[in-house]
């Protein structure tokens, strides 16, 4: 039973869900921010709609078909990847996918939207490249390092607005905690390759919206 909900824990939080579920909670919290142009929850209805609709597409469907594919192919022998060498190809796709992400909404949105939307591909692209490079010496779980960046997401959300209700960075902790626990329980990782990838997680987002 136990490793069962261990399993179903890593589906719902799979690494190409959770940056997903930060940016529905973003849009959707009431929250102040000092220059109305950089508050989130004022982007207008049809422009939420139209961001969650290119970030599903490049961070969800997009990324999940690739791997499908690469499955069917024989490329990857599962879609857990448990195989270091075989997950260097879909960090990359992820990697692809998030800059691709980032340069689109630059492109047509001209700079204008709030700095946190486009810290959320850039970020996870920094991240994927430095988890390649990790990934030659050491399995960093991706699961624990998506759990940072939602932790990472929002403190730097919390940080740049004036108000703002503290459920959502409590639910990034216990996510966190939730995520560790089943990684080990299924033992797919070390405690190192956990807390490695959970600092890289939430590092990267909070040092790249400082210098952004």
């Amino acid at each position: 039973v136990m490793k069962n909900i261990a399993e179903f824990v890593s589906w719902i939080f799979n690494p190409l869900f959770v940056p997903f579920y930060g940016l529905l909670l973003i849009l959707n919290i009431p929250a102040n921010h000092a220059s109305f142009e950089m508050c989130v929850y004022f982007i207008p209805q049809e422009l939420k709609i139209a961001i969650i609709y290119v970030f599903s597409l490049f961070g969800l469907v997009a990324p999940g078909l690739s791997f499908l594919f690469l499955k069917k192919i024989g490329v990857i022998s599962s879609l857990e990847m448990d195989d270091p060498v075989e997950r260097q190809l879909p960090v990359t796709i992820v990697l692809i996918y998030s800059f691709l992400l980032y340069f689109l909404l630059l492109y047509k949105t001209e700079g204008v939207l709030p700095k946190i939307i486009y810290i959320i591909p850039i970020s996870i692209t920094i991240l994927m490249g430095v988890i390649l490079i990790l990934n030659r010496f050491m399995k960093v779980s991706i699961h624990t390092a998506s759990a940072g960046f939602l932790v990472g997401l929002m403190f730097v959300f919390m940080s740049t607005h004036v108000s703002y209700p503290l459920w959502p960075f409590s639910i990034g902790i216990l996510i966190s905690g939730i995520v560790f626990s089943s990684r080990f329980y299924l033992k797919k990782h070390s405690w190192l390759e956990l807390i490695t990838g959970w600092i890289l997680g939430s590092f990267i987002i909070f040092t790249t919206y400082k210098f952004y």
